[in-house]
């Protein structure tokens, strides 16, 4: 019989008894934890048929025990003196469970070099492109989504390949590229044939997300606005019709250079225009007839300035509360026409955060408009802050915000725009 053949017999013995199942579970746990065999093990709570097993096997007594403590160099010994004496006990071990043995450092390294060779290839086919460079960056810092990467890697890789192609073959196909706006199902389908390759619940989507953020130098966004923003930077329009902005006294000029009739026709009537991000991406520019454009959040005080628009035209614009992609997207239109802004919120920490991330990226063409300490102290109301809501404070980088944010900070009041319309009103 050769060797082969012996370890077959071996094996075919050791399992045909349920008393051994644990011993050798026990082993392979100590083979991975040392990357050799030696030392004890510990068979807690034994059953009656692992301690007749064993004891048949090692030739000792277990009766009566329920700890059973068998040494490495028993095992050995009792194999020898066995009719299995020419074959060594790691032989049997790798046969009884399939598979050979090698120690959890082992292990690690293997996959380690696996992985690695893994995400390698991946680069290597995509070139020195884009792709490239930001898979690169994720496995070097460890930032980004890598840790979607690697639970990814560890679910299935080969979707986590699927993935990865179809985001590089997106970065490659944007439609900013070619200075359009395209939705991002149609997109998707055109890169993937699959429309929802890139629906944001999806990991598809998600590392499309965070492509996009490596492209643009920004960060990872962390809500659905700031999730627009990324996705229209890079010509991709999610939902143009919900994101949207008031404005009046302004004028827009198509992609063919002529004045943009409806909005001709807006102006003329002294009315307000509801303009949603679908209509900004067939803009070729939108500008103010004055140098001033004043910028409020609350809809009571834009309408109220409207009015007061028919008397004396005045070029406007309307947030409602929190900046969407409509408003950024206008504003910047209106910023590189060479307009200035002047922006009035509530004293709340809303409010704040509206004007900082204007003036964050507006820099100098914004200026605050009575929305200082003292316009706060005027609009003190008695509706108390609550410390979630003043903790958004703690991020402001502009100078002035943030005195008015230590301000707040202290008085944990709230103060209303519309208190100040007279002199708001006296301004326009």
């Amino acid at each position: 019989m050769n060797q082969e053949s012996k370890i077959t017999e071996a094996v075919a013995y050791f399992r045909s008894n349920p008393g051994f199942n644990r011993l050798f579970r026990e082993l392979l746990k100590k083979y991975r934890s040392l990357g050799r065999l030696g030392g004890q093990v510990l068979l807690a709570e034994a059953q009656n048929q692992e301690i007749e097993a064993l004891s048949s096997l090692v030739r000792k007594n277990f009766q009566g025990q329920r700890q059973l403590l068998i040494s490495v160099r028993q095992l050995r010994l009792s194999l020898k003196k066995s009719r299995f004496s020419e074959i060594e006990l790691e032989e049997v071990l790798a046969a009884y469970w399939g598979e050979a043995l090698i120690s959890q450092k082992e292990a690690r390294a293997d996959y380690e070099g696996e992985r690695l060779r893994f995400f390698a290839e991946l680069r290597a086919h995509w070139g020195v492109g884009l792709a490239s460079k930001w898979l690169e960056d994720i496995l070097t810092n460890k930032e980004n989504s890598y840790r979607i990467l690697m639970h990814r890697y560890q679910e299935d890789r080969r979707a986590l390949q699927q993935d990865l192609e179809a985001v590089a073959r997106g970065l490659a196909a944007l439609p900013v590229q070619q200075q359009l706006k395209e939705r991002l199902a149609v997109f998707a389908a055109r890169v993937t044939k699959n429309p929802h390759a890139f629906d944001i619940n999806t990991a598809g989507g998600q590392l499309l997300v965070a492509a996009l953020a490596y492209s643009f130098q920004k960060p990872r966004p962390q809500d659905s606005e700031a999730r627009a923003e990324l996705y229209y930077q890079a010509g991709l329009l999610t939902d143009e019709v919900s994101s949207f902005v008031v404005v009046a006294g302004l004028e827009a000029y198509t992609k063919e250079g002529e004045l943009h009739q409806g909005w001709v026709g807006f102006n003329q009537r002294g009315e307000t225009l509801v303009v949603n991000l679908g209509n900004l991406s067939s803009l070729a520019k939108v500008v103010s007839p004055r140098p001033k454009v004043y910028i409020v959040e609350n809809p009571g005080v834009f309408a109220s300035l409207v009015e007061n628009q028919k008397k004396r035209p005045v070029s406007l614009v309307c947030t409602f509360g929190q900046l969407k992609v409509a408003a950024l997207v206008l504003l910047d239109l209106l910023a590189a026409s060479g307009a200035l802004f002047y922006y009035s919120g509530d004293f709340d920490p809303e409010g704040l955060q509206i004007a900082d991330k204007l003036a964050q990226r507006y820099g100098k063409r914004l200026f605050l408009w009575h929305y200082g300490l003292a316009d706060y102290q005027k609009t003190l109301s008695q509706e108390a802050i609550s410390q979630p809501r003043l903790k958004k404070l703690a991020n402001l980088q502009h100078s002035e915000l943030k005195i008015l944010a230590q301000s707040l900070q202290t008085k944990r009041l709230a103060g209303y725009q519309e208190v100040l319309l007279p002199e708001l009103l006296a301004d326009i």
